[in-house]
This record gives C-alpha cells, structure tokens and sequence, in this order.
C-alpha cells in the first residue's frame, strides 16, 4: 500500500488528475481465455537440426501463434533423410544375381553347393537345360544320346526324382572378389557336405587348422 500511495503522490505532482489516477489504479477482475471453437491444427514441416534447436525453435513458434492466433494449434514435424529400406528379392532378382554362392536341393534331400561369376540364370539352365526340363515334365520324350554334363543333370536324369525348378535353387552368399568367393565355397562344401559335390573336393583345399 505504502508504494501504491506513493505512485499516487508522483502522479498528482506530475499534473495527472485525481479522477484519472483513481481510474487506472482499480484492481481488474482476471478474465480467463474459453474457447468457444475448436481450434485449427497448423502443421509445420521443418528440416531436423538437433533435439535441443528443435525443442527451442518449437517452443518460440508456439508462444508466437498463441500470442498472434490464438485459436491455433501447433504441430511440429521434423524431416530427416530417408532410411534405405532393403527389398525382399524375388525371382526375377535372384536369376540376375552374379558373383554368389548357391545351394540345389533335390526332392529327396541331396544338396549341391555351387559358385558362379556370371548371372545365375546362366548356371542354372547348365545344370538344368531345356531337354532335361522336358524330360522331368514328360519322361517319355527323352532323348538317349543326351550326356548330360553337371552332377545335378545326372541325378536327376538317373533317380527320375521330380522336382520344382523355381524352388529348388536358392542363393547363400556372394562377394565380388572371386578369391573369396572360392573360400565361401569351401566353406559351405565343408559345413554342409553336399552329396552332389563330388567333383568340389579338388577344386580348392580348404586348409583348416580343426581339421587338421
């Protein structure tokens, strides 16, 4: 009260009328804000710089919108680079992948390990030619002068097991340097034990010191 009557005095002294003072020195009743329409979403995309620059910069966008528009919301959202997501291959994909190692699976359980550098297309019509594929679709129709080339070709030539082309193939590995891609075979030979893969057991010696 004491510097209320102070203020008062230094008004009066500086010529401001009683009425006047008296006036503007009336406590005001706190009129609390209602909303009386649903306010609108505003929605602002901004480049992502940090969490603290973003939490900053939220914050001075919200106290500007409700000072200047005040039936507003804001929502903020942050754009980022996208994340490459991997595709799931199918078999278009897998026919055109080269530099890899892959597995044949017979209907009644014998494996083939294999390597190729070319596309994997090529490889599997070499195990699987044409004549062969219409011979398993049409065992009648083969032709006995036929001297098929690939392990695969012959076992499936002298066992008459059926198979299905599209599912029989499947890739577990690849690497561009082919070095590596000879260890990877002889790795997948060694664990796997491929009955297929007689031929397999000169082609690179896999020196392993558990083996030994």
């Amino acid at each position: 009260m004491d510097e209320l009557r102070h203020v008062h005095s230094v008004l009066l002294a500086n010529g401001y009328p009683e009425s006047f003072i008296t006036c503007h020195s009336k406590e005001k009743p706190h009129l609390e804000k209602t909303a009386s329409v649903p306010k609108k979403a505003i929605f602002i995309n901004l480049p992502f710089k940090g969490d603290q620059i973003m939490q900053l910069t939220a914050q001075r966008l919200r106290s500007a919108i409700k000072r200047t528009f005040y039936a507003a919301s804001l929502f903020l959202t942050c754009r980022t680079f996208s994340i490459p997501v991997p595709t799931i291959k199918g078999r278009n994909s897998v026919d055109s992948t080269s530099n890899c190692i892959y597995k044949f699976t017979c209907s009644c359980g014998d494996t083939y390990i294999g390597r190729t550098n070319r596309m994997f297309q090529c490889r599997r019509k070499e195990h699987i030619p044409k004549w062969l594929v219409n011979h398993i679709e049409n065992p009648n129709a083969i032709n006995l002068n036929r001297n098929p080339a690939s392990s695969i070709a012959k076992h499936l030539l002298m066992s008459g097991h059926k198979i299905n082309i599209n599912d029989c193939f499947t890739i577990i590995s690849h690497n561009s340097n082919s070095r590596l891609l000879k260890v990877m075979e002889a790795l997948w030979i060694n664990h796997i034990q491929p009955k297929l893969c007689v031929q397999k057991s000169i082609d690179f010696n896999l020196r392993l010191p558990w083996t030994a």
